[in-house]
């Protein structure tokens, strides 16, 4: 089994950094058991690894600037990156998380990583509030 962190590399939004700023990713690397459930920092880029589909490229929110956007925009959820690992399997694999022809609506998405793969997938239509 793959774990969801393993398809996922986060590039940092061009800024400048204060010394502080360089460890803010210390945790992760120093308590490497520790299990991250969201990836991903105001402005950055998040690339998904998709089997499927290849690197797919996704601009997080800065909330800070968008104040429409002030809750969890800007992370991606390890419950999404799964939802869109069952979606991007072929339907030979596992055809429940089929999405094909149907229309889908993905609440509380983050990124939106799930429309995405879904769109890929084949879903007729996909939305997000």
């Amino acid at each position: 089994m793959t774990n969801l962190a393993d398809l996922i590399h986060i590039i940092p939004p061009d800024r400048d950094e204060e010394p502080e700023d360089i460890f803010a990713s210390a945790p992760g690397l120093i308590f490497t058991d520790d299990t991250r459930n969201h990836h991903g920092d105001p402005g950055s880029v998040i690339v998904y690894k998709s089997k499927r589909f290849g690197d797919i490229q996704l601009r997080t929110a800065d909330p800070e600037r968008e104040d429409e956007r002030q809750l969890f925009s800007h992370y991606l959820w390890n419950a999404g990156v799964k939802m869109a690992e069952l979606i991007s399997s072929l339907p030979t694999e596992d055809a429940h998380w089929s999405t094909e022809g149907e229309r889908v609506l993905e609440l509380g998405a983050g990124v939106g990583l799930d429309g995405i793969i879904a769109t890929l997938s084949g879903a007729e239509e996909a939305g997000t509030p």
